[in-house]
């Protein structure tokens, strides 16, 4: 399931989608369906933005919404406890702009926080466990940044 909805009123505009998913694999081993490995169940989106008056900036703010999904390794890596990401969000704070001085060059300034530090992706040396093993070891799902800032310039050369 999908939807969507955006639209400009005036210097505003703004968008949002949502998807809702209901995803399984049967792998034929018996132990019946699961939910495919790393795909989310639910998933979104949604921006706004603000062209301020003047010579000021455009100021956005965005955020995507993943929720929780199995690990890659979750089915057939036979860890102890069955290794699922959490759910996580990730906003972006972007403000930007042309250069009036040089025209086609613009400029984007942007910063971003991540709610959880993990991915849908087993990590380390231990990618699965033998269930002859004692005290196995738990999946570690690899890291992700939690926080980044990060600047760009941009030139257009125009043409046809």
């Amino acid at each position: 399931y999908n939807a969507r909805v955006d639209g400009t009123m005036g210097a505003f505009s703004y968008g949002l989608s949502m998807t809702g998913a209901h995803t399984r694999r049967d792998d034929g081993d018996g132990d019946g369906e699961h939910p495919l490995p790393v795909a989310p169940q639910v998933f979104g989106n949604a921006r706004a933005a603000y062209d301020l008056p003047g010579a000021l900036p455009t100021v956005a703010i965005a955020t995507t919404f993943v929720g929780s999904r199995p690990a890659d390794r979750a089915f057939d890596g036979g860890f102890p406890t069955t290794p699922y990401a959490p759910a996580q969000a990730r906003v972006r704070l972007t403000l930007s702009d042309a250069v009036p001085a040089v025209p086609g060059l613009s400029w984007r300034l942007a910063g971003e926080i991540v709610t959880k530090g993990e991915s849908a992706y087993v990590a380390g040396p231990t990618q699965s466990v033998d269930p002859a093993t004692d005290n196995p070891r738990a999946a570690q799902l690899a890291p992700v940044n939690r926080a980044m800032v990060l600047g760009t310039l941009r030139y257009d050369f125009g043409g046809p």
